[in-house]
């Protein structure tokens, strides 16, 4: 087993033999590394991670001087934002001063039923806890907790409904509202390639080949897309079009751009503008990720295929378009082996 400083980078690692397999893992700083080390050491032992003294250390002081770091480095910047809200305005206000090695599945179930009585849905309480799981996970790896204590905390039951997205009358006067805004190719694009609003602030004219009639979503220097991903989505017509026009008059690397610099997420005030001009209400950028895949579901597109295109990790996400699927239902019910009560002759 070793710990050494990475060539030509910031930051240390572990090299080491568990189990007959070779593992290695990069942390920010070497005392990180020795902590997984010796974690690791004492599991190859004993095979018991309580075994191994743990630093105290506050909820607060992990997740801002661990976790969230960690979380930078590893996730979509849309994430980090995300889980950096939710750590700072509701986790660490409730776990904050607490030791993380006394926080127990008693304490997550307290948090739970706290946010519970705030009305807040199960939803997102799922999700919250999720992140603390994850956490945890991290705070067990590198030496500062003996175990998840939100690993077998039920999760709360969820009711489920159909995300909301447009028709395409809908999406005929969105696009004719917007046509005339420095957003038009932005909308024109989201609608006929279901990207998340990062990949769609992220994209540069190098992901747009023009000859293969493609646009690509992959990694930057300084940004990834969810769950570091490469896609690549054929251009339909209209958009072709669009990005032709667009291409001429382009100022910046960048395809999204408003006065020559590129765009960023600070554009909800002329969106507004354009959902309210075209009569619509309770529509964001991402209703739009949920129009491509609901259309494309209605028009027969396997699941499956839908899962490629929106980039999802999990097929399980997915499904929440199955209900618009003709093609994962359509004659299913002829295959039922029942003779319909006829006399036998």
């Amino acid at each position: 087993m070793a710990v050494r400083k990475r060539k030509g980078r910031n930051s240390w690692e572990v090299d080491v033999n568990v189990g007959g397999k070779r593992l290695r893992e990069a942390f920010r700083t070497k005392r990180e590394a020795i902590a997984r080390e010796k974690l690791l050491i004492a599991q190859e032992v004993s095979g018991v991670t309580a075994s191994v003294d743990v630093e105290n250390i506050t909820f607060r002081r992990f997740m801002v001087e661990h976790y969230l770091d960690w979380s930078q480095r590893n996730k979509a910047s849309g994430t980090f934002e995300m889980e950096r809200y939710v750590i700072n305005a509701r986790l660490i206000p409730f776990f904050g001063k607490t030791n993380l090695t006394d926080i127990d599945l008693r304490a997550v179930e307290r948090y739970k039923a706290h946010r519970q009585k705030d009305g807040v849905t199960s939803r997102t309480i799922n999700r919250e806890t999720t992140l603390l799981s994850v956490a945890f996970k991290l705070a067990v790896q590198l030496g500062y907790a003996r175990a998840n204590p939100v690993k077998d905390a039920p999760k709360l039951r969820e009711s489920r409904r159909p995300p909301r997205f447009l028709t395409q009358n809908e999406v005929e006067r969105l696009l004719a509202a917007a046509r005339e805004t420095y957003l038009f190719p932005l909308v024109v694009t989201a609608v006929y390639t279901g990207m998340r609003k990062s990949e769609l602030f992220n994209l540069r004219w190098e992901d747009v080949d023009f000859e293969r009639n493609t646009v690509t979503i992959q990694p930057k220097p300084d940004w990834h897309p969810k769950n570091y991903e490469y896609r690549v989505l054929e251009m339909a017509r209209p958009l072709r079009e669009v990005l032709l026009a667009h291409r001429r008059i382009a100022e910046n690397e960048y395809v999204f751009t408003y006065g020559g610099r590129r765009l960023t997420s600070n554009v909800q005030r002329t969106w507004n503008r354009i959902v309210r001009d075209a009569n619509l209400s309770e529509v964001t950028l991402h209703t739009l990720r949920h129009t491509f895949a609901s259309h494309l579901a209605m028009q027969g597109v396997p699941l499956m295929h839908i899962q490629q295109l929106m980039g999802h990790n999990d097929y399980d996400t997915t499904l929440v378009y199955a209900h618009l699927s003709t093609e994962s239902h359509k004659g299913q019910v002829h295959k039922l082996p029942f003779d319909g009560g006829k006399k036998e002759s």
